[in-house]
């Protein structure tokens, strides 16, 4: 308004026998006469929580209302009392569509508190400015989710078989290494190695000679090289994604991750005690009781802004005594610590996923939080852990994630799988991956009904992370020859601007 007020003065000052200057005065005198100056919903917890402050966009060049984060999926908008800013108008009648598909109007200015139905998407707010000489409509939205924006959404037909070339596999293990994926496949005769730099797209296989010893579940990518141990307690190297691996004279029996080019792992010396150990070599020091010395989750590495070096994550395992833990432990470069005791159920094998959730404020705006998500794991009584677990501060706590979180009934879970987070850009229009079969949700995000934005270029395309699930072990500890596609609904939705 005050920005409107000098644009007038200047205008007025300029040139009064200037036809567009006068022209552009009456421009301006008429949005100011007639802009909404504030909207808002009253508070009515039957409808949601926190309703009064849900946060809405005011467009006064498009005279457009609407809240650009919707509603929860399920939220009912027949019968919603609305508080809107004005001027001093002569008139603001509300119109809009009833339950019955009747046409309905209101006079704001003497019945503020009656109830407007949204949920036909017309309804419209007409302005008479306070000389009766203007006029002007606004359209008012409030837009409501489609579908469990916040769910983690596994499609069932976002499915394939391990990309291979042996028929009947019986161990998989799938790393990311120097910016390609590589899938390792082995049967009781041959062994294969898939490699892509996209998940979704295809893979190229080649036979692959894997020593039959090696622990192909210890595969780990360094930013060098891959490294494996075997049944003999050894460590081997390959340097040409897997095709072909040498021993080196390197005792290790198990590994915990990749700590930039250096290798974390376990030793056991010929008295049964066990070391924490390294290659390149390093100081050892024996391994505490309570550490996990075998089924530990993939390692997750991270930086903050309140540690000088990354640090390196693992959870679950089996200790020295055989028992198994739900404990997150980490190392920063110099030594490990144990940063939740039990965090999780004790468990081993568990697929630790470095991925995001949302937070919801009380104005019904999410904001991505990284988060780390559990899935899997085999217990001590040898079933497979049917639940996920999150925890939202690197691994200090951990909850049973929310409904939306869980895996659906009909992916099965397992023990020993391996995930992948690949970053896709999304656009409107765009094609589902090649090989992949895509099934309807429960409807479209509503970035798809038009929901208007007020930036100067509009956002085509976008970054989606993607969750790809890899194999594993079933109850019947058989291989899962199956990759999974899956993401949270509200990341394939295109980003507020």
């Amino acid at each position: 308004m005050f920005l409107a007020a000098m644009m007038c003065g200047s205008a007025v000052s300029c040139n009064k026998d200037n036809d567009e200057d006068e022209n552009s005065v009456e421009e301006v005198q008429i949005t100011s006469s007639l802009a909404v100056t504030s909207f808002s919903l009253s508070a009515d917890d039957k409808v949601l929580a926190n309703l009064d402050s849900v946060f809405f966009t005011i467009d006064l060049n498009k005279a457009e209302v609407y809240n650009p984060d919707s509603l929860p999926k399920g939220t009912k908008i027949n019968k919603i009392v609305a508080n809107i800013g004005l001027p001093t108008v002569s008139a603001a009648t509300l119109s809009f569509t009833d339950a019955d598909g009747k046409s309905q109007s209101i006079d704001y200015l003497t019945s503020k508190s009656d109830t407007i139905d949204f949920s036909h998407n017309d309804v419209k707010l007409h302005l008479v400015d306070y000389s009766g000489k203007y006029e002007r409509d606004y359209s008012i939205k409030i837009n409501v989710h489609t579908i469990d924006a916040d769910l983690l959404y596994w499609d069932k037909a976002a499915m394939r078989e391990l990309p291979t070339s042996i028929s009947d596999p019986v161990e998989q293990h799938t790393v990311e290494h120097r910016g390609t994926i590589l899938c390792f496949t082995r049967s009781t005769t041959d062994a294969c190695v898939a490699e892509t730099d996209n998940p979704a797209g295809d893979w190229t296989k080649t036979t692959c000679n894997m020593p039959e010893n090696l622990l192909i579940n210890s595969i780990t990518a360094t930013d060098d090289a891959l490294f494996a141990v075997n049944t003999d307690g050894n460590l081997l190297t390959s340097t040409d994604k897997g095709s072909n691996w040498t021993e080196l004279q390197v005792p290790m029996n198990h590994i915990l991750g990749a700590y930039g080019s250096t290798i974390l792992g376990v030793r056991k010396d010929s008295n049964g005690t066990y070391y924490h150990t390294t290659y390149p070599a390093t100081t050892e020091e024996i391994v505490d009781a309570k550490f996990p010395i075998v089924g530990t989750s993939q390692a997750v590495t991270y930086s903050n802004k309140w540690s000088e070096n990354p640090m390196l994550m693992i959870v679950g395992g089996a200790t020295a005594n055989g028992s198994l833990t739900g404990a997150t432990w980490a190392y920063d470069g110099f030594g490990w610590g144990c940063i939740s005791p039990d965090g999780i159920p004790a468990m081993e094998g568990v697929c630790l996923v470095p991925y995001y959730s949302y937070k919801i404020n009380n104005q019904w705006v999410a904001s991505e939080v990284s988060t780390l998500v559990a899935i899997g794991g085999r217990k001590a009584d040898g079933k497979i852990n049917p639940y996920v677990y999150v925890s939202l501060n690197r691994g200090l706590n951990w909850v049973k994630a929310d409904r939306s979180m869980q895996l659906p009934d009909y992916l099965p879970p397992v023990a020993y799988a391996q995930n992948v987070v690949y970053t896709e850009v999304l656009s409107r229009g765009a094609c589902f991956p090649a090989g992949w079969r895509e099934m309807p949700v429960n409807g479209l995000p509503v970035w798809c009904c038009g929901t208007q934005s007020r930036a100067a270029t509009e956002i085509t395309s976008w970054d989606c992370p993607y969750v790809y699930l890899f194999g594993g072990e079933t109850e019947n500890s058989e291989l899962s020859n199956k990759v999974w596609r899956g993401v949270i609904n509200r990341m394939t939705f295109k980003p507020l601007q």
